[in-house]
């Protein structure tokens, strides 16, 4: 791509500062540069460039955000959900790519999250009730149903433990 327009060049030069602090899907880069007023046509030059270049690679955005993710402790809904409101796949409903989310892996995440948050519902006057906080608040972290039952069960059993 010639670069021989100055706003073609400084568009440039931004998308390569915000694809320097981390990954971008073709459709956030697009929707930054925009905001910051840069007309339509610059826009997708430079997000061809990009990508001609492999400065923009989807599969390696997506890896990225579902490692940043699963260190958070978020489960499989949750990156269902950032991967489609950044366009990285084609619907909420899609099946994440193979390798994204082991149901395993998701299952363990869920417990290390409800085994965190169980001690702060110590003042919840019943169990029943300290049980419907925590399935709350594992689904709000995005866990599919089977991850969030196991924690559940796991954390029942080890307060049944405790109580003996």
């Amino acid at each position: 791509m010639p670069l021989e327009d100055a706003g073609v060049r400084q568009a440039m030069a931004l998308a390569l500062r915000l694809l320097g602090r981390r990954e971008h899907s073709a459709y956030e880069l697009s929707v930054k540069l925009d905001r910051r007023g840069i007309p339509g046509e610059t826009v997708e030059k430079v997000i061809a460039e990009c990508l001609r270049l492999g400065y923009i690679d989807e599969r390696r955005a997506a890896a990225e955000l579902a490692e940043s993710l699963k260190r958070r402790g978020f489960g499989s809904l949750r990156l269902r959900r950032e991967l489609f409101r950044r366009r990285l796949i084609p619907s909420e409903e899609e099946h994440l790519p193979a390798g994204f989310q082991d149901p395993e892996e998701e299952a363990e995440a869920a417990c290390r999250a409800a085994r965190k948050k169980w001690p702060t519902l110590g003042r919840t006057p019943s169990l029943p009730a300290r049980k419907a906080k925590l399935e709350r608040f594992l689904r709000s972290r995005g866990f599919s149903e089977p991850a969030l039952r196991e924690a559940l069960k796991r954390v029942a059993a080890g307060e049944r433990a405790e109580d003996q």
